[in-house]
């Protein structure tokens, strides 16, 4: 309904919970679509998609913070100690820059100037902010997110193997950088 994708379909999870919607595959999708038009050329399915990847992608850019990155929640499971956290977070805001990269580039394909040229100035903003508040002078490497204390970390439910976020943060409610924010 938010304009996010299901992760996988027939899903037994409902869109309102924990795995019903994972932030990070609609960003995926909108890559897929891009390499699939990349690869055989099908103007008519990217047509055809196209307003499901706007609305998805606008989604994202309804949730841009006074940093002008994106709050939302990390996924990318493997050891990630921000999976599940809603944050402005590192790993998800690369995937988002993407996705609005691949889709600056479909919206000239089906002649969608204004989206396109849209998405591809939320994505240079997202780069710049990226870089001016995400990177870590002194480790070299990424914070791996901002995290707004005043929203909770969500029960994970239905469990799942991914342990709860427990990085500490510093006082401007950064945490750590990690392995996948670098």
């Amino acid at each position: 309904p938010d304009g996010r994708l299901q992760p996988m379909r027939p899903s037994e999870y409902p869109v309102f919970a924990r795995h019903g919607v994972i932030d990070d595959y609609s960003c995926l999708w909108v890559q897929a679509v891009a390499d699939l038009y990349n690869r055989d050329g099908d103007l008519q399915f990217v047509t055809e998609v196209w307003p499901v990847m706007v609305r998805a992608l606008d989604y994202y850019l309804n949730r841009l913070t006074d940093r002008r990155l994106v709050q939302a929640m990390e996924f990318v499971y493997f050891n990630n100690p921000l999976a599940y956290v809603d944050c402005e977070g590192a790993t998800i805001n690369a995937f988002i820059y993407r996705s609005l990269l691949d889709a600056s580039i479909l919206g000239r394909v089906v002649s969608d100037q204004k989206n396109a040229f849209r998405f591809e100035n939320a994505a240079k903003q997202i780069l710049e902010a990226y870089n001016r508040e995400l990177w870590n002078e002194q480790s070299g490497s990424y914070y791996g997110a901002i995290v707004r204390t005043n929203l909770p970390i969500p029960v994970d439910d239905p469990p799942t193997f991914t342990l709860p976020c427990k990085l500490p943060l510093d006082s401007k409610n950064f945490t750590q950088p990690t392995g996948h924010a670098a």
